[in-house]
């Protein structure tokens, strides 16, 4: 064999291997391109499948309302006709479920249901507004251990916590002396088709009812009697027509239906908003790295609000946004002043959660409340984020409170504890005592003026004694340790 010969086998030989190694390589790719769609349509499967699931559960809890309730409507919730102690109830509510697209879409529910009032539903709203951010100020705690990501982190925790109760204290005292929200809302859905019966035709209640019924079938006419006082309550052996439900008691048939809908309801929404993060969340985390660059600008806050809004929609959760921005405040990556405009766009987001649920019931008094979500959420970063003064006060505090949290480590777990447990609680308390009688009044007016007197020993101990020294005197030894 001659030279030429040996230098052409060995070519091939390159040249082949070369061919295998490419032919190899693109086998690779084209398998991870079909495990990567596959495990796509797997998640949009998935999602489609969670978002039928929560609907369903949606649509269920209205009919268990409406049974468990049509013969006594509002007497049920009859303790929350006071704004305090609805206000208190929703921030609790919303606490213990960790979530506020799950209690307001069940307000939603229990307005559509005639069980409460859109009147009585908006403080409850208000409340989980606050309840919500809950969510940030535990996800802090994950950074509690470093004195500088500790005192970040929980700035970028309770900037949402500052600005929820900021618009609650400007807007709970409007609304209870104006009703602002309440015809604000009148006037946008008194147009809606079919609104004189109280009713609009919802594609989403044609695609779940089929469902529903199959469980519980609600006699409508019969509770509309009831309302109308044509009938009397004991006069009536049923309020079920169909379903697997329909010779049980009303009363165990609509608690197991609305215990089974709160549990599906619960689960669904977990798994919607897992998928959905699985799906959207890298899409969204671009987006906000590409609007920061912006931050700098004067629209460039307004840009970081419709991002917020937008990944909210998608993920179906504000606290999943959120709380994905805490710790990243937390290592200084993105500054307290780039996270908050992008909050605000969440806490807009989050109310499409409340539009779904209002589209289930078909009832236009559910999408009323639905839709002072909406306006409240809206009004509130239109009236505080314009302004310099008024957009910084939330921020301030908040550094303020990061300040604390490095100095005393034990600081946000106190805020956790009081301003989401102790406090609703205690006011609650209060309110329900001046709904009782003489006795409850004198009892809840002794309260407040302790409360009072304590607040007021404390401002003058901190402004005119040695309590502002003090503080600043820890927080400067602090900072230079």
């Amino acid at each position: 064999m001659t030279r030429t010969d040996i230098e052409l086998n060995n070519n091939t030989s390159n040249t082949i291997e070369v061919i295998e190694q490419v032919t190899e390589q693109v086998e690779e790719e084209i398998i991870d391109n079909y495990t990567y769609f596959f495990t796509l349509f797997i998640n949009l499967l998935c999602i489609v499948g969670s978002l039928y699931g929560f609907l369903f559960s949606l649509a269920l809890m209205g009919d268990s309302f409406k049974v468990l309730g049509g013969r006594t409507a509002g007497e049920l919730f009859k303790n929350i006709d006071n704004p305090i102690s609805g206000l208190m109830v929703g921030i609790l509510t919303t606490v213990l479920v960790q979530s506020s697209s799950t209690s307001t879409s069940v307000i939603v529910g229990m307005v559509g249901a005639d069980i409460i009032t859109v009147q009585t539903a908006i403080p409850l709203i208000m409340g989980a507004n606050i309840g919500t951010s809950v969510t940030n100020s535990i996800v802090s705690m994950g950074q509690i251990q470093n004195k500088d990501q500790r005192q970040l982190a929980f700035s970028g925790a309770v900037v949402h916590d500052f600005f929820n109760i900021l618009c609650v204290i400007i807007f709970l005292p409007i609304e209870c002396i104006t009703h602002m929200l309440y015809y604000w809302t009148v006037f946008l859905t008194k147009h809606i088709k079919g609104s004189s019966a109280g009713t609009f035709k919802s594609p989403l209640k044609i695609i779940v009812s089929p469902l529903t019924k199959l469980i519980i079938e609600v006699d409508k006419k019969k509770i509309n009697k009831i309302s109308e006082g044509e009938i009397n309550s004991g006069d009536v052996d049923t309020l079920i027509k169909g379903g697997i439900t329909q010779d049980m008691d009303d009363q165990l048939a609509g608690g197991i239906c609305l215990g089974g809908s709160l549990i599906l309801l619960c689960i669904f929404l977990y798994g919607l908003v897992t998928f959905l993060k699985r799906v959207l969340l890298d899409v969204g985390e671009n987006s906000i790295r590409y609007s920061l660059q912006f931050s700098e600008t004067w629209w460039g806050g307004y840009l970081n609000i419709l991002v917020g809004v937008l990944i909210t929609i998608s993920v179906q959760s504000s606290s999943v946004t959120t709380s994905a921005l805490t710790p990243l405040v937390g290592l200084g990556i993105i500054s307290l002043e780039q996270m908050y405009p992008i909050t605000l766009g969440a806490n807009i987001g989050t109310t499409f959660t409340g539009l779904l649920a209002a589209l289930v019931t078909g009832k236009v008094n559910a999408l009323q409340i639905a839709l002072c979500h909406f306006s409240f959420n809206t009004f509130g970063v239109m009236l505080l984020y314009p302004f310099e003064y008024t957009r910084n006060i939330p921020i301030n505090m908040a550094k303020f409170y990061g300040k604390l949290a490095r100095s005393f480590k034990w600081f946000p777990f106190l805020h956790i504890i009081f301003t989401f447990i102790v406090c609703p609680l205690l006011f609650l308390g209060i309110s329900m005592l001046f709904e009782l009688n003489v006795t409850g009044i004198v009892f809840g007016t002794i309260i407040c003026m302790g409360i009072i007197g304590g607040l007021g020993k404390l401002s003058y101990w901190y402004y005119y004694e040695e309590g502002e020294d003090w503080l600043m005197l820890e927080l400067d030894k602090e900072i230079d340790e």
